[in-house]
């Protein structure tokens, strides 16, 4: 067993490795970054799909690697960038499905006001004519980026969480999939601060955890 850590020092994104917990490997640089919030990655077994994106231009650029038994990493596709419909695209989540496909999220300014551009690619995924925006989410006009979770489910499925107003306001959270199409959003009970959150999948099944800002600040799952 190989563990994972992906982090930025403030000048890098990168990633340490350990077979222990204990011991782990020096950085090994994906690439420059800054702030982590700028920076996600995303993996199916042992290939992994990182996303950039800082608010600087209308794109989103990725790479994916194999990650190997060794500690290293691999290239596949080089970093390549996505030209997105709005500017200054920011807070990027990505994830590879379990048909293999790639998926990207950013969010983007149009005319003014943010949005949530969601990404995919089935094939060929270097070439940049091979990636089209699956769906389009306008954020509160008011608001700022919102960073979201996309989530791998099963059978080529993906989930992603987003916030309707800014990354750390206060609010409702939205949970949508897709499966051929983009199912209705469900709307969380409570508001929650969704940078102070986080959530995994199991089969189907979303479990979340989130830092709640209405009624009190306690952790709930």
């Amino acid at each position: 067993t190989r563990y994972w850590a992906f982090y930025s020092d403030n000048t890098n994104c990168g990633v340490r490795s350990s077979t222990d917990g204990t011991t782990w490997s020096s950085l090994t640089n994906i690439r420059a970054c800054g702030s982590a919030i700028k920076f996600s990655v995303g993996n199916s077994g042992s290939t992994l799909l990182y996303c950039f994106a800082d608010g600087s231009a209308q794109n989103f650029k990725f790479g994916t690697y194999t990650l190997n038994s060794d500690g290293t990493l691999t290239a596949v596709i080089t970093e390549t960038s996505i030209t997105t419909t709005g500017t200054a695209g920011d807070v990027p989540a990505c994830t590879i499905a379990t048909d293999s496909d790639l998926w990207v999220a950013v969010n983007t300014q149009q005319a003014g006001v943010y949005h949530a551009e969601i990404w995919t690619c089935a094939t060929t995924c270097g070439t940049t004519s091979n990636w089209s925006k699956s769906r389009d989410i306008t954020i509160d006009p008011s608001a700022g980026p919102t960073q979201g979770i996309l989530l791998t489910l099963t059978v080529g499925k993906v989930a992603y969480i987003y916030n309707e107003v800014a990354t750390d306001s206060s609010g409702a959270l939205l949970i949508t999939e897709f499966d051929t199409s983009w199912s209705t959003d469900v709307t969380t009970t409570s508001n929650y601060e969704l940078t102070a959150s986080g959530a995994t999948t199991i089969g189907d099944t979303i479990h979340f955890a989130g830092r709640k800002t209405t009624g009190g600040t306690d952790v709930r799952y």
